[in-house]
């Protein structure tokens, strides 16, 4: 779900300090189990097609929003910090060494929705919404399996 991945972050760097050498892994099990209107499933393909694009998309704007309104806040206090003639000096440097919320999303998809150009449409798609890594499983397109099964 788009919340746990945003929030994670957050959480992320408010602990660690850093976001540094952090990603986000979409595993399609976890889209399909909270992304599907049919309910929580297990890897079968029963969400849209385009419901891990549509998270990245998600995702890469909450992240941008986070860094947005810290560094909002910084300026803020920059301007009330030359308003009082107080030394803006540590001010400046965190704005000048600011690190941003948004990283690298890697996202699990398979064959299951169709043919070759379904899948590279799909890829595409997730291209464009921002992933920087796609993991396509080599499953059957007409004999859809959850990847974490044997067979």
């Amino acid at each position: 779900h788009g919340f746990i991945g945003q929030q994670k972050m957050l959480a992320v760097k408010k602990h660690q300090g850093t976001t540094d050498k952090s990603y986000l892994y979409l595993s399609g099990w976890m889209v399909a189990a909270l992304r599907s209107e049919f309910g929580p499933l297990p890897d079968q393909s029963m969400h849209e097609k385009t419901s891990v694009a549509s998270l990245i998309e998600e995702l890469y704007t909450f992240l941008r929003q986070a860094d947005a309104r810290e560094l909002g806040d910084l300026f803020k206090e920059l301007d009330q910090a030359k308003k009082d003639g107080r030394d803006t000096s540590d001010i400046v440097k965190a704005i000048d060494n600011y690190e941003t919320h948004v990283v690298p999303i890697i996202a699990d998809i398979d064959a299951g929705f169709g043919n070759e150009e379904a899948t590279y449409l799909l890829a595409k798609k997730m291209i464009e919404a921002g992933a920087c890594c796609i993991q396509i499983e080599n499953q059957v397109s007409d004999a859809k399996q959850c990847g974490h099964q044997d067979g």
